[in-house]
């Protein structure tokens, strides 16, 4: 089997990842995540032919978003500067010996 290209992820994640997720959180109109923001996250990480990392991803930006919400009582708005800052980018590799 070919792996999952990066539009392909985009597809998935936004039309079967998030509405499981949302449902899993029990999360209706409080956090909303914009197609732009799930781009982000697809596009600002390397690349797997897998889905596991991006629902990983997903999954901490719903709850974070669910419990700032909960903290605020206000809808919150996931767009990608805010992915950028909630999720943590995976470490650059190192080129060389190690210590």
């Amino acid at each position: 089997l070919s792996a999952y290209g990066r539009e392909q992820q985009v597809e998935i994640g936004w039309s079967y990842l998030l509405p499981h997720l949302m449902m899993r959180f029990a999360v209706d109109d409080q956090v909303q995540i914009s197609l732009e923001a799930m781009t982000a996250l697809v596009v600002n990480y390397p690349h797997t032919g897998g889905l596991r990392q991006l629902e990983q991803r997903l999954a901490s930006v719903v709850a974070r978003g669910l419990r700032r919400h909960l903290e605020t009582r206000r809808p919150v708005r996931i767009d990608p500067d805010t992915v950028a800052a909630w999720v943590i980018p995976p470490p650059k590799p190192t080129i060389g010996f190690m210590r």
